[in-house]
């Protein structure tokens, strides 16, 4: 019996919820259900909800201006999105890496001592549509 395709299969209903918030700009709740989706998604897609998560503690490092914080994680969760270059589940994941690779240039442009005047515009929504 062949395996089923993770791409095919349906976005977890807390991963849904987790990408409303994140698009709200409610990143600290959208950690809480992406980290839901990830802890109950048995297949290798759950390493996009953890990288998703992540991406979400980034940007509240970020708006602490945790320079150092938001460059480790970043390094991981790009790591887990290289993988993924497509739509899967409905997400859009090659325009979500390619934002948040932006975003962590400006990150590394601005440094520590400039981090706290990012512009908002590098804090993209995540682009996804559910069937």
């Amino acid at each position: 019996m062949p395996a089923i395709d993770p791409c095919q299969q349906t976005l977890h209903p807390a991963a849904q919820k987790g990408l409303e918030l994140f698009n709200q700009g409610e990143f600290y709740a959208a950690h809480e259900e992406l980290e839901t989706a990830w802890r109950e998604d048995s297949t290798e897609f759950r390493k996009v909800y953890q990288a998703i998560l992540q991406v979400a503690v980034v940007f509240l490092h970020i708006q602490i201006s945790n320079h150092i914080g938001a460059v480790q994680l970043s390094e991981k969760a790009i790591a887990k999105l290289d993988r993924w270059q497509l739509t899967c589940r409905g997400i859009d994941l090659v325009t979500f890496r390619a934002d948040f690779i932006t975003l962590m240039r400006e990150v590394d442009r601005l440094g520590p001592d400039n981090i706290h005047s990012i512009d908002p515009s590098f804090f993209h929504k995540i682009h996804y549509s559910v069937e």
